[in-house]
């Protein structure tokens, strides 16, 4: 993700495996959800920690389900 974003908390860009995904705040949440709920939901590579915190706050702002793994939330 391009640090840019996430100073703006705003994610509209992200990089999964080798592609990259953009598009509205709700269709980047509903691709990266998916696509960890159907690779692996207990192993998530990330380039920075800061952009889990980011994620879920965008999903709170748009009042979206977001959901990375098996639990809800994040600590």
């Amino acid at each position: 993700m391009p640090e840019t974003e996430i100073a703006s908390e705003s994610v509209t860009e992200l990089t999964i495996d080798d592609e990259t995904v953009t598009g509205g705040g709700e269709d980047v949440l509903a691709t990266l959800s998916d696509r960890v709920e159907s690779v692996d939901p207990d192993v998530l590579f990330l380039n920075t920690s800061d952009l889990i915190p980011v994620l879920f706050q965008q999903a709170d702002r748009l009042d979206v389900e977001f959901q990375l793994g098996r639990r809800p939330g994040w600590q």
